[in-house]
């Protein structure tokens, strides 16, 4: 369908008042007002004066629907000229005058038809257009004023709010000429206004009106002449007036032309307040739109839109604009819009060339849901608020300049080829989205600007000055981010987290900052094609997370620096340093690493030199692949942890405080801190010599069957300290080669030996040969202080048959890992004395026992008599004396046969030796 078409003219209101009567000459007798509105209101009389001055005014012209003109200032005695009247459709003309007054009004042109809603207007309804204003009455010659003239009549007054069908053509009336100055000898009168054309339809309701015919306001009046002035031409009428109104077009609706049709157009539409919507359906408007309230531009199916709509003049007042089209419709402004209440897209696509099509620099813009295209390179400084559905920002292969603030719930898109800068405060909380083969950038030279949220970059993201925020940042394959892309400003990716499958640079002085960057396989299962993460010029990682993972890349070869500094390094993918050094470990964290590090990166010009690598902070780094680059390694902090290999660095420094270890192969190697073998108990490979120095220190954990270990290819070159770490356990073992030079010791030593843990009862001493260094574990449990003759006999015989290499009984072994009473206790059992003691003791009771019960000389048993002042018998004690016979022989009666005491019993034969007693 074709677009709508607006013709341009300049915003000129036209209500249809009566033009106004032009004052008189030398004494500046004023003319009367026209007549307003559309109801038949009449113009003012013009001012009159003495007649030995001048003129009078003229009259005033008559408004729409019949108003009758004013009449002309009375001049001394003499009445001034009367005005127009309508008795038919057209307003008649004021009346001239020779002499003295000014000229007549003229009288307004009648209105139309009138309709109440619903209704069709077509051939069926009769007097569609409105009557010609009257001219107002030329002024006296003695310097009166020219009468004003009468205002057009409307073409249709529409009353009530339903729907109005239009096939007829509709025209308001043409107002009237302003009557022309009279002369005089001195100084002659003003040429009256001409009258304004009719309106050429108004609604007085919320009317539907659905115009497939024309609608047209009529041609304001010519301004009339004079000596001293001319009248001010009427202007043209309004195609359609009022408020609320809903308007589908596909027929014409235009404005009058003012001065009689060589003036400028009046509104097509006039929108007086409420809301209000136009639908084109290949219309014609003809004017300008004026907005009171709100507009709405509707291109939708359900609207009764049949294809996009283009209005291409101002839209004027203090109303706001609002676009709603379906996804395959569109509305396009290119005209200079003054319109001051801003603009919403709520759905589909406004299309514009030059920010001034948005209305009012003031004015904001509102998405919610829509699309905004450009048709041409667009600057703007204005507001930009985002509701919850979002908005699109379709550069269409413009550039598009944005500098105000963004804010609201919802996201934006950026869609299209070119580039969309946004240079001001970003606060929406949706996500940003690129779209491919277009490019955002963020910030200028002079501008920073920060991310608000998440990202999905699909074309290119591009970050001039500024930072990334905090958000989620995904870059799909195919897309690209660049952090930095413009020299000599500041760019930070920040703390967000990035996951790449496509491209991220590092460029100028951009810097990863905090951020977590996890880097995939990019297209075709690889990088080959140049897809992964990039530091270029003096680009920094910052303490950037890098998670590189199978098939990802992340390459600092580009470098104009000599390298650069990441937080962590971790994944299974590839790094390539060529040339550069990689410092890993500013953010403290323990990563593993089981991808490769190698001098040549796969993207075209990487570099192929020889590379290296160095730890910092401290966290761990853990390596587990076979690497391959060949520059100089230095761990400044922290642990390196080497399960695979670095066999082909020029060599390993370990700075003093910062540690060394894994099961895997190093280069000849300095050590200055520590040389910690294994993860727990293992062996680590040196391919070349090894050196330590007097601050290094070897650290070596040992377990009853295994110890730590270092192989060396070449030769070691011994100084510092052995730190010996005993896990728990029960210990055999009487030494352990803990290092083994194939190249020999250079007939050096280790300094000390210290310990940790080493078991009770065992003595830790290094031993050398040409070759190795021997940790030896001997036997001590004979030089425990505090043990008794039979406890130290017994751990003597126990450590000098373990130094001997003799086996012992497996529950013998226990007592080399007790201490104090436990080892003390266990020897005594050892040696069977608690078995004697127990015995011994028995014996020694029994021995009491006996001596008590038998011992003739303890108490009572000594002879002494009970009585006064002897002693305290323990039993009875014995008569000394015979009894008396009668006391005899009576007891002798009753115990017969007892006589005295029983005879001693015999003395129980002991039973128990003795072996020994302490």
């Amino acid at each position: 369908m074709p677009a709508a078409i607006l013709v341009a003219a300049l915003a000129t209101p036209a209500l249809a008042d009566g033009g106004a009567g032009g004052r008189s000459g030398n004494v500046n007798l004023v003319g009367g007002s026209g007549g307003t509105g559309f109801s038949g209101a009449a113009g003012s009389d013009g001012a009159g004066g003495p007649i030995s001055t001048a003129g009078s005014g003229g009259g005033g012209g008559g408004a729409a629907g019949g108003g009758a003109g004013g009449s002309s200032g009375q001049t001394q005695n003499l009445p001034g000229r009367s005005g127009g009247t309508t008795p038919g459709q057209d307003g008649l003309d004021g009346v001239d005058d020779t002499f003295p007054s000014g000229g007549g009004g003229g009288a307004g042109g009648a209105n139309g038809a009138t309709v109440t809603a619903p209704a069709a207007i077509g051939t069926n309804v009769t007097g569609q257009a409105g009557g010609k204003g009257g001219k107002g009455g030329n002024g006296g010659n003695i310097g009166a004023g020219g009468g004003g003239g009468g205002a057009g009549g409307y073409g249709v007054i529409v009353n009530g709010a339903g729907p109005i069908s239009v096939t007829a053509i509709i025209t308001g009336g043409t107002g009237g000429n302003g009557g022309n100055g009279g002369t005089a000898v001195f100084v002659g009168g003003v040429g009256g206004s001409g009258g304004d054309g009719g309106v050429g339809l108004q609604a007085t309701g919320a009317a539907t009106i659905t115009n497939s015919g024309t609608i047209a306001g009529g041609n304001g009046g010519t301004a009339g002449t004079g000596p001293s002035g001319n009248g001010t031409a009427g202007a043209g009428g309004a195609g359609v007036v009022g408020s609320g109104l809903t308007i589908i077009n596909s027929g014409t609706i235009s404005g009058g032309l003012a001065d009689g049709g060589a003036g400028a157009r009046a509104n097509a539409i006039t929108f007086t307040g409420g809301t209000n919507v136009l639908t084109s359906n290949g219309g014609t408007l003809d004017g300008n739109i004026g907005v009171t309230g709100s507009l709405t531009l509707l291109q939708t199916t359900a609207g009764g839109a049949t294809g996009s709509a283009s209005y291409a003049n101002a839209i004027t007042g203090s109303g706001a604009l609002i676009v709603n089209t379906d996804a395959n419709k569109s509305v396009t402004l290119s005209g200079a819009n003054t319109y001051s209440g801003g603009t919403t897209i709520s759905g589909g696509t406004l299309a514009i060339s030059s920010d001034a099509n948005l209305g009012a620099a003031a004015g904001t813009l509102t998405f919610d849901g829509g699309t905004l295209k450009a048709a041409d390179f667009i600057t703007s400084a204005r507001s930009i608020t985002l509701g919850a559905a979002g908005g699109t920002i379709d550069t269409n292969l413009k550039p598009v300049a944005l500098s105000g603030a963004i804010s609201g719930t919802g996201g934006l898109t950026k869609m299209g080829g070119g580039a969309l800068a946004l240079t001001g405060t970003l606060s929406y909380a949706g996500t940003t989205t690129v779209q491919a083969f277009g490019t955002l950038v963020l910030g200028d030279a002079t501008h920073a600007v920060t991310l608000p949220g998440a990202a999905s970059v699909s074309g290119a993201l591009n970050l001039y000055n500024g930072s990334l925020g905090a958000g989620a940042i995904g870059v799909n394959l195919g897309g690209g981010l660049i952090v930095g892309g413009l020299a000599g400003s500041a760019a930070t990716a920040g703390s967000a987290t990035i996951t790449n499958n496509g491209i991220v640079d590092f460029r100028n002085t951009g810097t990863a900052g905090s951020a977590t960057i996890t880097t995939n396989v990019g297209a075709s299962g690889g990088v080959p094609n140049g897809s992964g993460t990039f530091f270029y010029d003096n680009a920094s990682g910052g303490t950037s997370r890098q998670i590189v993972n199978a098939g990802g890349m992340l390459d600092i070869s580009f470098l104009a620096t000599s390298g650069t500094t990441i937080g962590s390094l971790e994944g299974a993918g590839v790094v390539g340093v060529g040339g550069k050094t990689l410092t890993v470990g500013s953010n403290d964290l323990s990563t593993t690493f089981s991808g490769v590090i190698q001098n040549l990166g796969t993207k075209p010009g990487s570099g192929t030199l020889a590379g290296g690598l160095t730890k910092i902070g401290a966290g761990t780094l853990t390596l587990t692949g076979t690497n391959t680059y060949t520059g100089a390694t230095l761990v400044a902090g922290g642990t390196l942890i080497v399960n695979g290999a670095i066999a082909t660095s020029s060599g390993l420094t370990v700075d003093a405080g910062a540690t060394v270890g894994g099961t895997g192969t190093l280069p000849s190697t300095v050590i200055a801190g520590t040389l910690s073998p294994g993860n727990s108990i293992g062996t680590v490979t040196v391919a070349g010599n090894l050196t330590f120095t007097s601050t290094g220190t070897y650290k070596v954990e040992v377990s009853p069957s295994a110890a730590d270990r270092t192989n060396v290819t070449g030769t070691a070159t011994l100084a510092g300290t052995v730190s010996a770490l005993f896990q728990p356990g029960t210990y055999v073992t009487r030494n352990y080669v803990i290092l083994s030079a194939a190249g020999g010791l250079a007939g050096t030593s280790f300094a000390a030996l210290s310990t940790t843990n080493l078991p009770a009862g065992f003595l830790a001493k290094l031993s050398y040969t040409s070759t190795d260094v021997v940790l030896d574990l001997t036997a001590a449990l004979g030089s425990v202080q505090g043990l008794n003759r039979n406890q130290q006999a017994v751990a003597s015989s126990l450590g000098n048959a373990f130094n001997a290499g003799a086996a012992l009984p497996p529950a013998f072994l226990g007592v080399f890992g007790l201490t104090g009473t436990p080892l003390r206790t266990a020897l005594s059992q050892l040696s069977g004395e608690p078995a004697t003691g127990a015995i011994q003791a028995g014996l020694q009771a029994t021995g009491t026992f006996l001596g008590l019960m038998l011992d003739p000389f303890v108490a009572a048993r000594s002879g002494a008599s009970a009585g006064a002042g002897g002693p305290t018998l323990a039993f009875a004690g014995e008569t000394t004396g015979a009894l008396p016979a009668d006391a005899a022989r009576a007891y002798a009666a009753a115990l017969p046969g007892v006589y005295g005491k029983a005879p001693p019993a015999a003395l129980p034969a002991p039973q128990w030796t003795v072996w020994g007693a302490a």
